[in-house]
């Protein structure tokens, strides 16, 4: 764990921890896509997918995938 503070102020050290549990009421099919620097794409299917929106910029997104490599 890397320490945290400000220049000229003790460091401290600190950590975050989340747990999700969620059961979905049906099998909702989620696309997530990535765009590489080099404009390639990269496409991740996932079975009972869901998104929470952490803040303005970071979303967490889940669900199964059963091969993200195939």
């Amino acid at each position: 764990m890397s320490p945290v503070g400000c220049p000229g102020q003790e460091s401290q050290e600190t950590s975050v921890q989340m747990s999700v549990s969620f059961t979905p009421t049906s099998q909702t099919p989620v696309q997530v896509i990535l765009h590489t620097r080099n404009n390639q794409e990269i496409k991740i299917h996932f079975t009972d997918g869901f998104a929470v929106k952490l803040s303005d910029t970071v979303t967490y997104i889940g669900g199964k995938a059963a091969d993200v490599f195939g």
